[in-house]
């Protein structure tokens, strides 16, 4: 249910609760402008019921999951089609860590449900669960031909890794057909959309959370309106068992939490599924492979590493503001 709606002059703003994430949309303009907010919003909320969730009976994914697991195949729509299409190419680019067919594997880790349970409720899985779940992901293990999927018993697709950018993808369209908005900040937890031009067309700051400290801003970024900025970090959903911390971005190479020294990736790109998907890629592969990978497409990076270092590429210098 949208909630929160709050007018100034010309200024609107909208929270509320959306792909398991605090959602805000916040509009300059004239007339009209409380409605879009609640298109926007309402939008992300579809999205998830209608198309992406792997939990909710409602959503494409969870019916074409339960497809392949009865039949071995699934018909599906355009859009999950051209969203299954671009994910291989960036399983493949990324060295194949970043895939969308994890879900048996996030199944068995639950560390979104777990983050949030009594610590008496954690436990943390057998090697050969997580070996098993391994073996039932993989491109290899798919083929899409027109709207047909197919794959081998096991496979289960997540987009959970891409579902708040396509959210702020969807966002972009609604705020470019209007002719009342003059700008917006558009956030679906860590990925932002910004539109527009601000008065005497100031810059827009974006702030990134501290890893260390969540309550904290560890730097800020400037940016021009239509951008897509999509930060990844091991401190957003995390559990913690016989003193060790176990987070939710799993690398699907060794099936555990990614331990690639990077704590926190921040991401500009042309689009939101794009911004999104890379930085969860790059903070699997680790500085090195993922600067290679940004680089391939085009993308602006910001690294954060577990001793606190800040390591970009040329790209995203100028939008770095007193660091």
């Amino acid at each position: 249910m949208l909630t929160g709606c709050a007018r100034n002059p010309e200024n609107y703003s909208l929270t509320d609760t959306c792909m398991g994430t605090v959602c805000n949309v916040s509009v300059t303009g004239d007339k009209d402008c409380k409605d879009i907010c609640e298109e926007v919003l309402t939008k992300g909320e579809v999205l998830e019921k209608d198309y992406l969730s792997r939990r909710l009976s409602s959503s494409e994914v969870f019916k074409i999951n339960q497809s392949l697991g009865n039949e071995g195949e699934a018909s599906v729509s355009p859009y999950i089609g051209d969203i299954i299409k671009r994910s291989e190419k960036i399983y493949m680019d990324s060295d194949e860590t970043f895939d969308i067919t994890l879900g048996k594997l996030i199944s068995l880790w639950n560390i979104d449900e777990l983050a949030d349970a009594d610590m008496k409720d954690i436990k943390i899985p057998e090697d050969n669960e997580i070996e098993l779940a391994k073996a039932d992901s993989g491109f290899d293990k798919i083929d899409l031909k027109d709207n047909t999927l197919c794959a081998e018993k096991g496979i289960v697709l997540d987009l959970g890794s891409v579902g708040k950018g396509l959210a702020l993808d969807e966002a972009a369209k609604i705020l470019k057909k209007s002719n009342d908005v003059e700008c917006a900040v558009v956030s679906f937890g860590g990925s932002i959309y910004t539109y527009g031009k601000k008065k005497d067309n100031e810059r827009f700051k974006v702030g990134i959370v501290d890893p260390f400290n969540t309550s904290e801003i560890f730097l800020t970024l400037s940016v021009e309106g239509d951008t897509f900025i999509s930060t990844s970090g091991t401190y957003e959903r995390f559990i913690e068992y016989d003193n060790k911390r176990y987070h939710h971005i799993l690398d699907p190479k060794t099936g555990f939490p990614a331990d690639s020294g990077l704590v926190s990736v921040t991401v500009i790109a042309k689009d939101g599924y794009l911004s999104d998907a890379l930085s969860t890629a790059c903070l699997v592969l680790g500085k090195d492979k993922g600067l290679e990978l940004a680089d391939k497409y085009g993308a602006k990076v910001l690294f954060i590493d577990k001793d606190s270092n800040i390591i970009t590429n040329p790209a995203m210098d100028e939008h770095l503001i007193n660091n």
